[in-house]
Parts: structure tokens; C-alpha cells; sequence
């Protein structure tokens, strides 16, 4: 049976899995899932070799596990009314993490996407080799969000991702991000046209969200707010997730100078219980 772990809870957690060198997709100090303890979002239950935790989301679950060297049958997916994603990375070496596919698939979960980790150097980036028509867009506005601009950079995420595999932000996460300066709009006689979200830690960023409306696609806006992304200062490694099948994107990034680090990841869905639209 499930039950929610508060921080206190999650930072026991975080010990044994260091103490007992489980391993999984998890990472319990990460600042975004010590906010989904805090607000009551986050599941936890013991399972035979190790323990599961469960994000609770507005759509759907999010599977974070810890698991042991013995994969187990104990099925871990009942008792939930959502839609369960889970998303493991792993180097081309990491034999225990790739195993956790057939685990998962045993538990009824489907591969649903599966991406490469793209990353650059900032001082690198060859601007003006991604655009097929306009590298400079005349009367495009770059600017930082504002909040009163959350309901459309919401709607323009969602119309452009999908909603299991897409990592789609709660409200809360991004007007977070929107206040800590975090978020790059694009614009034009005032409409939104694109996004670009941005994560930081240390010396490193990583473009979270990157989205152009469709009808303004291949006009220079996604070059011209990834320049802006990776011009902040102190930044060393830029880095982006990417989905194999989108070739157009692939394509975009590597025409900017971007290329593979050697990590990948499957993200695979259980779908038992999607919700009526």
C-alpha cells in the first residue's frame, strides 16, 4: 500500500539508497521532487530488494524508483487512478539501469519514447546555422517572462508536447521558474510565438522546454532564444533531451553544434489507467 512521504521521509530514504547502493531513475535530493514531498504529492512503498516512489502530478504519476540487484515480479502499479511515467537515463555501459526496461515491461509498462542527450560547449554554438529562412526574425521581442504571461506559455507547452512523454510542467513549477528569471519568451506585436525554459545547476544549463508556435516555426525563433539561453554568464555545459524519432529537432541542434554525451534514456508508459477525454 502507498503511502506519502513528507522531507523528512525522503531524506531517510535518500540514506538507505546510498547506504545499500540501490539504484534507479531516482534522485531524491533534486530540488523538484523535495517540493512534491513538501506539498503531499509524493508516494513511497516498500517493495521485496528495494522501494518505490511515486510523483503524483496534475495528469498522471511519475514512477521514481530505487531498486535491487534481484528484479522482482511485485507489482507496483496498483491502486493508482492515473497514468504512471517513468523515464530511466543511462550510459551505454550501464547494464543494471538498461535492465530495468524488461522489469518494467513485466509490470505492464510500454516503451513510449526513448531520447539522447545532446550537450555544447556555449562558446561553441554556430548561430546562424540552425534557421532554414530567417536567422535574425525583424520585430521579434526576446524578453524574460513576466507572470502574467503563465496562462499562454502553459497553453503554447501543451499544445506542443506530449502529454505523457513531454514532461509537461506543473503551473506552480513553471511561475517559479518565471520568477527566478528562468524563462525566455519570444514575441511579436505582442503575441507569444516561443518559449525557452531553462534549468541551472552550478556551471551547467539545460533547456527544459523549447517551443515555437507552428505557425511561426522555421523563422530563426528557436535560434534566436537558444543564443539568448546559452549567452548567461558562468555557464560552462549546455545540455537538452531530445527524442530519437524527431528528426527536425535532432537536425536543428546539431546545425547549432550540439552533439550526443553518451546518454540516453527509455521512457516507458503504463497506460491501464488513462482517463476518459
Amino acid at each position: 500500500m502507498k503511502q506519502r512521504i513528507d522531507a523528512a521521509g525522503l531524506k531517510a530514504a535518500e540514506n538507505r539508497i546510498l547506504k545499500e547502493r540501490l539504484s534507479g531513475n531516482i534522485n531524491p535530493g533534486a530540488e523538484l521532487l523535495k517540493r512534491a514531498a513538501e506539498e503531499g504529492r509524493l508516494f513511497y512503498e516498500e517493495i521485496p530488494g528495494g522501494l518505490a516512489l511515486f510523483e503524483r502530478r496534475s495528469s498522471l504519476f511519475v514512477l521514481r524508483y530505487a531498486l535491487g540487484k534481484i528484479l522482482t515480479t511485485y507489482i507496483i502499479t496498483d491502486d493508482l487512478d492515473l497514468p504512471i511515467v517513468c523515464e530511466t537515463a543511462y550510459r551505454d555501459g550501464d547494464r543494471q539501469l538498461k535492465l530495468f526496461r524488461p522489469f518494467l515491461k513485466h509490470q505492464g509498462f510500454e516503451l513510449a519514447a526513448q531520447r539522447v542527450r545532446l550537450s555544447i560547449a556555449p562558446g561553441t554554438l554556430e548561430a546562424g546555422k540552425a534557421a532554414s529562412e530567417v536567422s535574425d526574425p525583424e520585430g521579434l521581442v526576446l524578453q524574460t517572462a513576466a507572470e502574467e504571461d503563465l496562462s499562454n506559455l502553459m497553453e503554447l507547452i501543451k499544445q506542443s508536447f506530449d502529454p505523457l512523454t513531454g514532461c509537461i510542467p506543473e503551473e506552480g513549477e513553471l511561475l517559479e521558474d518565471i520568477r527566478r528569471g528562468l524563462v525566455v519568451t519570444a514575441k511579436e506585436g505582442g503575441r507569444l510565438l516561443g518559449i525557452h525554459q531553462l534549468r541551472i545547476s552550478g556551471s551547467v544549463s539545460e533547456t527544459r522546454h523549447i517551443a515555437v508556435a507552428p505557425d511561426a516555426r522555421r523563422q530563426g525563433i528557436g535560434e534566436a532564444m537558444m543564443l539568448a539561453a546559452l549567452g548567461r554568464e558562468g555557464i560552462k555545459t549546455h545540455r537538452l533531451w531530445v527524442n530519437t524519432d524527431n528528426k527536425n529537432a535532432l537536425s536543428f541542434y546539431e546545425k547549432l553544434g550540439f552533439a550526443p554525451d553518451g546518454r540516453s534514456s527509455d521512457v516507458m508508459v503504463h497506460r491501464s489507467h488513462l482517463m476518459e477525454e
